[in-house]
């Protein structure tokens, strides 16, 4: 799997906090690809925060996405989100 600079896939991520304090973080659909690159993939998200949020929302497109907390490490590890 050989990959040239004009090649690289590209992710724009966003972020934003508006008027009621709440955070917003859009990450856009990857852009470019190259021989082997897998666009549909797992990817692990982390956000560092001083507090625990009051609420957490997630969507893809316009689809509200249920997420479940993790207690531990090993329910983080068996969970899907």
């Amino acid at each position: 799997m050989t990959m040239t600079a004009s090649q690289k896939p590209t992710t724009l991520i966003e972020s934003q906090v508006n008027d009621k304090n709440t955070a917003i973080l859009t990450i856009h659909p990857s852009q470019g690809d190259f021989q082997g690159f897998v666009k549909n993939k797992t990817t692990e998200f982390r956000i560092n925060v001083t507090e625990k949020p009051k609420k957490l929302t997630a969507k893809i497109g316009d689809t509200k996405v249920k997420l479940t907390e993790a207690a531990t490490k090993e329910a983080f590890e068996k969970g899907e989100n």
